[in-house]
């Protein structure tokens, strides 16, 4: 099982002792569900939380495509809900 680390003061994110280059609203989406490990989150509290917007079909495409980079950098961190939202459960 990978080693995470998230260092919120250097705004950084490891992998086994390697760090993980995110863009910062990949960071913004990791550190949020980061410091909720163990809940899945509802898409619609990310949203909030990451863009604070009102345009809910927009924002929901740009979740999933911000969700997918991050998966394709870190396969197995993030966890799906099929129609409640995301999480990370098991670190």
């Amino acid at each position: 099982m990978p080693i995470y680390f998230l260092d919120a003061r250097a705004n950084r994110f490891w992998c086994d002792g390697v760090e993980i280059i995110l863009t910062r609203m990949e960071y913004k989406l990791i550190s949020f569900l980061w410091l909720n490990k163990g809940k899945i989150l509802l898409f619609q509290t990310i949203i909030d939380e990451l863009w604070g917007s009102v345009d809910y079909e927009y924002d929901v495409h740009v979740l999933y495509s911000t969700i997918n980079r991050v998966r394709n950098k870190l396969p197995n961190l993030i966890e799906t809900r099929r129609g409640l939202g995301y999480g990370i459960l098991s670190v």
